[in-house]
């Protein structure tokens, strides 16, 4: 449209013309009106629909915006305008794969691509965004409008991807007020999306505690259950090198427990995971029949340290949670419970040093 003249100047050429007849002539600058004001139209509709629907700036100089320094409040205002929001893509799990002696399963979940002003990631790269505002959007988790929630998580997943959200080198108060609000308004949310999101960023981080993965694995969506049997096994490694006791190669562990606490943190977690031994998804009742089996090995070893005079407790017999029919799963679930009500840290006295 911009290689025509204007509407009047126009209808003055056309007046001009020899052979038209004044109706034609009408018709001509009608049609000319119209696509004008359509073009008009769709350039005041992309306009708002780049800034989502708020004003925007004339020939806005993103390059220079990813250098400036904005408050905590400005980044508020731009990450609601969709031309400053990464994308958020929905993937889900797979459908997993059973082999004759081996399981496999791939999951990808909530994914960001880049927005499309890059503004943001440019900030969390190069001027360390994170690192200085680590609680940017933290309100956004209390939105009512679960796409600005995605937002607001999906800028820690990203800084997290980027490599500039360090757990381990934050201050510890910053670090769990961001793993709280993840646990109290992410995680318990109505949209999946947004709770698979939490279940990932809290494993990631390693801030999982014995509360979210019960919530996870208890979840009625299998892509969170699934996740959360996946960073099961992660966090279990991490809790056995930092807090475990007698780990003489991390002496100096700010989340080291005594040997009491220890053992009454992984009999709680042998509880949690012996209900989801016949779980709907294979992948959960794998992971859980494996956290299961290596309680009962600990508790085998406890016992026998207690009472090294004493008869070894017999372990339950190992069992196929994958392939299994259910009423043999069912079975096998409740004699395994029962082996762990008899034989749990509740009745096994404390090691002798």
């Amino acid at each position: 449209m911009r290689d025509h003249q204007t509407p009047g100047g126009q209808s003055v050429n056309i007046n001009r013309a020899r052979g038209l007849s004044p109706a034609v002539v009408t018709e001509c600058v009608t049609l000319l009106s119209v696509a004008s004001l359509l073009c008009l139209c769709d350039f005041t509709t992309a306009s708002l629909a780049e800034s989502g629907g708020g004003q925007q700036v004339a020939s806005q100089d993103y390059e220079k915006m990813s250098q400036e320094s904005f408050s905590g409040e400005q980044w508020l205002k731009l990450l609601r305008q969709r031309v400053h929001q990464p994308i958020a893509i929905w993937h889900g799990i797979g459908t997993g794969e059973i082999a004759a002696s081996s399981t496999g399963m791939s999951f990808r979940g909530l994914q960001f691509e880049e927005s499309r002003s890059q503004v943001l990631e440019r900030q969390l790269s190069l001027n360390g965004l994170m690192a200085r505002q680590p609680l940017l959007t933290l309100p956004f988790f209390e939105d009512p409008d679960p796409e600005i929630v995605v937002i607001g998580i999906g800028v820690y997943v990203i800084a997290y991807d980027k490599g500039e959200l360090r757990p381990k080198e934050m201050d510890k108060a910053v670090a769990d007020r961001i793993a709280e609000a993840i646990r109290q308004k992410l995680l318990t949310h109505r949209d999946a999306r947004i709770r698979w999101a939490a279940v990932q960023m809290l494993g990631q981080t390693r801030w999982m505690t014995l509360q979210d993965i019960e919530k996870g694995l208890n979840d009625p969506t299998d892509a969170i259950r699934v996740t959360t049997a996946f960073w099961l096994d992660m966090v279990r490694g991490a809790w056995s090198w930092e807090s475990d006791p007698d780990n003489t190669d991390e002496p100096n562990s700010p989340t080291r427990l005594t040997r009491e606490q220890f053992r009454q943190r992984d009999a709680r977690l042998a509880q949690i995971v012996l209900e989801h031994l016949n779980d709907t998804h294979f992948f959960v009742r794998d992971k859980a029949g494996e956290a299961v089996h290596t309680a009962f090995l600990q508790r085998v070893s406890d016992l026998q340290n207690a009472n090294p005079t004493k008869k070894p407790v017999a372990l339950p017999r190992d069992f196929d949670w994958v392939r299994s029919e259910w009423a043999r799963r069912a079975a096998t679930q409740k004699a395994w419970k029962r082996w762990w009500t008899d034989n749990g840290v509740d009745k096994t006295p404390p090691p002798k040093k």
